[in-house]
């Protein structure tokens, strides 16, 4: 029984003196994975943030949304209590801009001479804590990135020339587009009221006797066209008989201008 006990406790105690000796290896294996998945992923935010606005002042260095994409990149690397910088500077030469480091967080990418048809832009990020425990920041190499950005000023004002002359192309195709819809309704409305219209039939005159004084010119007759019936539109009472518009065309027809005639006209 006593030596049993003796086992127990010397088996413990053995377990403690190795779990005293492993657990500062393991916890400093668990804070190195840390440490240097912070370092990689703050690398690779500051080669992230050069490399887009690099593009950015390529294409455009005077608009407003690289203003705003600055000042959003500059949060994320200030993300989490860091310290950091991330700025940029003109030069004319791209010697210049190779050797030249700017400092701080200075941000110019205008011409550095009235005038230049070309420049270089140095851009520079730096991100000061490494790790989040700081065990391991003397082994680690700085997190900076670096890029010169060459600017082509003719190039840009071409490209705005090209956008501006797009722009007015556009909008005149806009206008001509709401003109033509207008005209289309317009036709549209018109052909509507011309299919609601009544049909015109054409109109002819005739003597009282029925006989043809003008005719149609729908037909060639005193008819009205397919589909329209006559209507009542004159009359001219003539006056050289004493019956005056029902004269006797019998006895009397080189007189039937005189007689009057009726007009109708067809619908």
């Amino acid at each position: 029984m006593l030596l049993n006990n003796k086992i127990s406790y010397e088996s413990t105690g053995s377990i403690a003196i190795e779990m005293a000796m492993l657990l500062p290896i393991f916890i400093l294996f668990m804070f190195g994975i840390l440490d240097f998945g912070y370092f990689f992923t703050q690398h690779q935010l500051a080669d992230r943030s050069v490399q887009t606005i690099s593009t950015a002042v390529a294409n455009n260095p005077s608009s407003r949304e690289l203003t705003e994409l600055v000042r959003d990149h500059r949060d994320m690397m200030l993300f989490g209590a860091n310290t950091g910088t991330l700025c940029a500077q003109s030069y004319s030469t791209p010697q210049q801009a190779q050797t030249s480091r700017c400092t701080g967080n200075t941000f110019s990418v205008g011409a550095p001479t009235p005038g230049a048809t070309e420049y270089y832009v140095a851009l520079s990020s730096n991100i000061e804590r490494k790790t989040l425990t700081g065990f391991f920041d003397e082994n680690l190499p700085p997190i900076q990135s670096f890029n010169v950005v060459r600017v082509d000023v003719g190039l840009r004002s071409m490209i705005d020339q090209l956008t501006n002359e797009l722009s007015n192309i556009r909008s005149t195709l806009a206008n001509s587009e709401n003109r033509l819809t207008t005209r289309i309704s317009a036709l549209e409305t018109d052909v509507g009221n011309a299919r609601n219209a009544p049909k015109w039939g054409g109109s002819y005159q005739e003597y009282p006797d029925g006989g043809c004084r003008v005719p149609n010119p729908k037909t060639g007759t005193c008819s009205c066209d397919s589909g329209t019936s006559r209507n009542f539109l004159s009359e001219f009472m003539g006056g050289g008989n004493a019956q005056g518009f029902y004269c006797d065309f019998d006895k009397d027809r080189q007189a039937r201008g005189a007689c009057g005639y009726i007009a109708y006209q067809c619908f």
